[in-house]
């Protein structure tokens, strides 16, 4: 059970980007940062994906943790293990309702996302950004199922 929703809670990102990009709710311009963010958060989410283990790696900080949809906890290596073993692929999803707010050196993007295909359903998402040496990398992530209406 713990693979099907840590599966189904970053299947439901794989999107976020595209969506992002075109969807913002927020009124104000996109910065500079904020498009690199967007742009790394879909590159690490692609990643899970292909799997693409260098990317994972670069991206992610060596205390990354994952607060699943089914309140499961799982660090960096088993997150990469789980894209390895195929975990995340044959599921859509689009996103809607994305910001990505800048603190500094710290950025938190959040969206809801609608998952259709093998797992069916809406989830909000966090993802919790870094600056580290002059790099950005995701420090934690949360996914949060949204009840049917």
């Amino acid at each position: 059970m713990q693979k099907l929703l840590i599966i189904l809670t970053l299947a439901a990102s794989t999107s976020l980007i595209a969506a992002g990009q075109s969807k913002s709710t927020t009124s104000k311009t996109v910065s500079k940062v904020e498009r690199q963010l967007l742009k790394l958060e879909h590159e690490w989410l692609d990643a899970f994906a292909k799997p693409d283990r260098t990317v994972l790696e670069r991206l992610m900080t060596d205390n990354y943790i994952s607060n699943n949809a089914d309140g499961s906890v799982t660090n960096k290596a088993q997150s990469i293990a789980a894209a390895e073993a195929g975990f995340f692929s044959g599921t859509s999803s689009t996103s809607e309702d994305v910001k990505v707010r800048v603190y500094g050196d710290m950025a938190v993007i959040t969206c809801l996302d609608t998952v259709k295909g093998q797992f069916n359903g809406q989830f909000r998402h966090t993802s919790i950004w870094v600056k580290r040496k002059g790099n950005w990398q995701v420090l934690g992530w949360q996914g949060t199922p949204v009840p049917p209406k």
